[in-house]
């Protein structure tokens, strides 16, 4: 049998019905997960190389400047990902990079410009790269050119300069050996810094400008495999150096984008090479004005890409593709790091992170989650404001590591102190983030200058909360307690207080009203540190040691408050050994162990609660191999029993599906003591964080009641099944809301459920 009643006291339907039958199974724990949404943008870079691996569909780039590392990505048209090879070239910013389609490797030629190393020839093949460095093989150069001849199956390679005299030989890779080729008539002008690509609708090396001997070229040459011939157009690009040529083969054309023009600096037009003549293009939309940026094309998709490069003024991130009539931004996320501070915004409903630390750069960038993609803001100036005079006008934070983030709810904005800045210097700044200006707050007193410390935002007092941290190696860690207001800082002395620890977490436990603080590690002066593992609560007067087990000691772990089901989520960390893939939950009393199925593991991560969707969100981090990642994460709990419904557990509730918006929602619970008569009490707010005691012999013994009931629903059968439908409206995406049934038994008294939390999801 059945019973229908109306949802009109909630601010939603939910459950409008009650039905019997047989409840389903929901596997997991209440479906808690992981799940990876999004990967990011490799670091900002310059002469870098790109090549379109057609085997295996994806743009293949490896190194570049401004600090040489020896990292390789691949981009898919959809995402990058790091690869992670067992072997790998040593890191370069003045080699050549091209393609063979034959062989289906990607082949490199050079060195680390202004290094001092002799000149190798690596292959990647998908999976690896392999040294095929030979005895004879073109001199050392920097900055010269490739493209894979096609139609001759080999890789062609011209000019490059050594020490700023630039060479003028044609040297061809079979995959064997280097053999330098004489051209029967013709050789261009010595160059660098030009541009190849094959023209595969004509059987011809098409290359063009770079610096000469002496000047700026803005010349074309074609090679046949025999010969070079130079042509003359009606129209060509202005002479230019620093760019690069790709091959639209649906097209028929070589596309040429920006480079650089003394005098001019950075350049932003697009041109094409049809066989005969240049034609100059004008999109909509463009990339930057860039140069020392890497271009190929993905005859997959039909696209050529573009990635980073600098203007002059500073080094860009950034994946662009021209379809032949327009330029587009593929938005994508930020850099890979380690090391950096997020905070929600509930104004904005932004995510916002900033810094951190991609060896060997630390960052300076702000980015912002929507719960859909990373946007990256730029920042503006801020104009005077009359009679302030705690601003300082600058555009952003200089770029530092460990520093700290928290929300002001009460001004409405992110505040940041302090940090490791890029020189290896502690940082004492003040800064704050209204979604559009980042302006410096200057005060006579704050705290020391320092890196590793923690903070949270005190709601019911107006306080942002900083504790510890380090300020440089020859000191040991810091136990110190600071506030912030929004206009001074106040060191505070409590009689107790934590001992003293760098690289731990705080949060805001609305629930409770206090800020919590867990583990980090203490390290003396130039000595090891040591992971600690203690719980420790701030009431505004005092710190209190909250609980003495739980998870292992560790350093840079995760912590986030989840206001929907009042509980503190810790994830990873530095352990003793190693990186962690742990996931604890704090309830106000004890640390409660979960097992959730793909956990990322790693440490240096940061962390963020997103009240809008109800997920908790994570980006980045290094795992045991010290490999850095630029993927987005959100931990799912859609369904959880989070508190018990008498002293010592009442009787499971579970989801029988997933609460998506628009799809069928069931309850299920059961009492095999039961006489088939329950109730489902319903609440469209987040469960009591302290339980209403109900005693007296209508209960079987004491009950817990976690919600104060906007709806109670009656229902006969075994086991207890409550289903209906969720409208399917997308506003309704976070919500919480409590849920927790009663059973009769036979000796006409009632048995509770545990509380259960539901979150709808999309």
């Amino acid at each position: 049998m059945s019973t229908r009643r109306s949802f009109a006291a909630l601010r939603f339907g939910l459950l409008s019905g009650v039905v019997t039958a047989g409840a389903a199974s929901f596997a997991g724990a209440q479906g808690a997960r992981w799940v990876n949404r999004y990967v990011g943008d490799p670091l900002p870079r310059y002469r870098h190389g790109l090549v379109f691996d057609a085997a295996r569909g994806e743009c293949v780039l490896f190194s570049g400047a401004p600090s040489p590392t020896r990292d390789t990505w691949v981009w898919d048209g959809v995402a990058w990902e790091r690869r992670f090879p067992s072997a790998t070239p040593s890191p370069q910013t003045g080699y050549a990079f091209a393609y063979d389609s034959l062989r289906q490797v990607a082949v490199l030629y050079g060195r680390e410009e202004f290094g001092s190393q002799d000149p190798q020839t690596f292959e990647w093949d998908g999976a690896n790269w392999h040294n095929r460095t030979t005895a004879h093989l073109p001199s050392n150069r920097d900055r010269s050119a490739m493209a894979f001849d096609a139609a001759r199956g080999v890789t062609v390679l011209f000019g490059g300069h050594f020490f700023f005299a630039p060479f003028a030989d044609t040297w061809v890779w079979n995959g064997t050996s280097w053999t330098e080729r004489t051209p029967l008539t013709t050789t261009p002008e010595a160059r660098s810094l030009h541009g190849m690509a094959f023209d595969a609708a004509r059987s011809r090396v098409v290359m063009f400008g770079g610096f000469g001997t002496s000047s700026l070229l803005g010349d074309t040459w074609e090679w046949d495999g025999s010969d070079w011939t130079q042509r003359t157009p009606v129209t060509s690009p202005p002479a230019r150096e620093l760019h690069a040529l790709a091959y639209d083969s649906a097209r028929q054309r070589v596309v040429l984008y920006g480079g650089y023009e003394p005098g001019s600096g950075a350049l932003g037009d697009t041109w094409e090479w049809d066989g005969t003549n240049w034609i100059q293009r004008f999109p909509v939309h463009s990339p930057p004005t860039l140069f020392d940026y890497a271009l190929a094309y993905d005859s997959a998709r039909a696209r050529t890409v573009l990635v980073g490069g600098t203007s002059g003024a500073a080094v860009l991130t950034g994946t662009w593709e021209w379809d032949g009539n327009d330029w587009q931004k593929r938005k994508t996320g930020p850099p890979a790091r380690q090391r950096h501070a997020l905070a929600f915004d509930p104004v904005r409903e932004r995510t916002v992170m900033f810094g951190g630390f991609h060896d060997p750069a630390f960052l300076d960038d702000t980015w912002e989650w929507d719960g859909v993609e990373w946007n990256e803001p730029v920042p503006s100036i801020p104009a005077p404001a009359p009679g302030d005079k705690h601003r300082l006008y600058a555009g952003r934070p200089e770029a530092r590591i460990e520093t700290a983030l928290a929300f002001d709810a009460r001004r409405k904005r992110i505040v940041m102190f302090g940090g490791q800045g890029s020189r290896s210097q502690s940082l004492d700044d003040t800064w704050e983030w209204d979604g559009e200006v980042w302006a410096e707050r200057l005060t006579l007193q704050r705290p020391s200058a320092r890196h590793g410390h923690a903070a949270a935002y005190d709601e019911r007092r107006g306080r942002l909360v900083l504790f510890g941290g380090r300020e440089n190696l020859f000191r040991p860690s810091l136990a110190d307690t600071w506030e912030w207001d929004g206009r001074v800082w106040e060191q505070r002395f409590p009689a107790t207080v934590p001992p003293s620890r760098e690289d731990h977490t705080m949060v805001w436990d609305s629930a409770r009203e206090r800020v919590l603080l867990y583990a980090g590690q203490v390290c003396p002066p130039f000595d090891e540190c040591s992971p600690r593992g203690d719980t420790w609560e701030w009431d505004g007067n005092d710190w209190t040691r909250a609980a003495t087990g739980g998870p292992a000691a560790r350093a840079y772990h995760g912590l986030a408050f989840d206001r929907n089901r009042a509980r503190a989520f810790l994830f990873g960390g530095l352990g003793f050994a190693g990186a962690l893939a742990d996931e604890w939950e704090w309830n106000g009393e004890d640390w409660l162990p979960r097992s959730i199925p793909g956990s990322p593991g790693r440490q240096g991560h940061a962390i963020a609660y997103d009240a809008r969707t109800g997920r908790v969100v994570l980006f980045g981090g290094a795992n045991i191999e010290s490999k850095i990642f630029a993927d987005t994460w959100e931990y799912i709990v859609p369904c959880d029993a989070i508190a018990p419904g008498h002293p010592g557990g009442g009787l499971a509730i579970s989801c029988a599906s997933e609460p998506r918006i628009g799809s069928s929602l069931c309850v299920a619970f059961d009492n095999p003591a039961g006489t088939g008569v329950h109730t489902l009490f319903v609440a469209a707010r987040p469960c009591l964080s302290s339980p209403v005691v109900l005693t007296g012999s209508a209960w079987c013994a004491t009950g817990l009641g976690h919600l104060r009931p906007e709806l109670t629903l009656h229902g006969s059968s075994l086991p207890a099944l409550y289903c209906d439908n969720l409208p399917p409206d997308p506003a309704l995406i976070g919500h919480t809301f409590c849920l927790q049934g009663a059973a009769r038994e036979s000796s006409a008294c009632w048995r509770l459920t545990d509380a259960l939390s539901v979150t709808l999801q999309p």
